[in-house]
């Protein structure tokens, strides 16, 4: 018996874009209408647009020309995870360096045209196309890498900074460390906790010779 299917391939991509497009007119509205301004924002709108303009030109493939279908937008769906990646970094308040990324650029696109136009060959499209994808890809999860990495540091140093002391001098004011964690030469006082009312801790004060 056969089966036919609730969907057919084309209507999933349409389905697919209309969500990606909407998501991106979210984040767009989002962008302006949040105060202050959320870096990258628009960006990432950007790149979900031209991810759905994309789609929509597969569909109108065979029945639109090559140059529509193929070249913008293949082009379209490159600068989309490029906008990913810069919206990503700009957002953590980085700097991409975009003028060796601009070489990448061309020379995939060129590469793309290349097997289109002058030689068609679907191999040279995708290792063009999913070359420059990966690339940009790899660039934005190196975004997020340095970000928790550098997290990871401060929660290590912000430790440190709290916990540890060295030649009885704490890496903290007295008055900022929790009781009973300040060096022997201070005298211990019983008062109550200004942190948590109604509780009542042993906190360990300066003396007079520490001044």
């Amino acid at each position: 018996m056969a089966v036919t299917p609730l969907y057919d391939p084309k209507t999933l991509i349409m389905l697919a874009c209309l969500l990606v497009g909407v998501m991106g007119i979210v984040l767009l509205l989002m962008g302006r209408a949040t105060r202050p301004r959320i870096p990258g924002v628009h960006h990432w709108a950007a790149g979900s647009l031209l991810t759905a303009l994309a789609g929509v030109l597969i569909l109108l493939r065979g029945s639109a020309p090559d140059w529509l279908t193929f070249t913008v937008q293949n082009t379209a769906a490159m600068l989309a995870y490029t906008l990913y990646w810069v919206g990503s970094a700009k957002h953590f308040g980085h700097r991409p360096k975009l003028k060796v990324w601009v070489l990448l650029f061309v020379v995939a696109w060129c590469g793309q045209t290349y097997f289109t136009h002058v030689e068609d060959s679907l191999r040279g499209r995708y290792l063009s196309l999913t070359g420059y994808v990966f690339a940009a890809s790899l660039m934005h999860a190196i975004v997020f890498a340095r970000e928790l990495y550098r997290h990871r540091s401060d929660h290590q140093q912000r430790l440190l900074g709290a916990g540890f002391s060295f030649s009885g001098w704490s890496f903290r004011p007295w008055y900022l460390v929790p009781a009973g964690r300040m060096p022997s030469f201070s005298r211990k006082t019983d008062r109550a906790c200004s942190m948590c009312p109604g509780c009542r801790h042993s906190i360990w004060g300066p003396s007079a010779s520490a001044w």
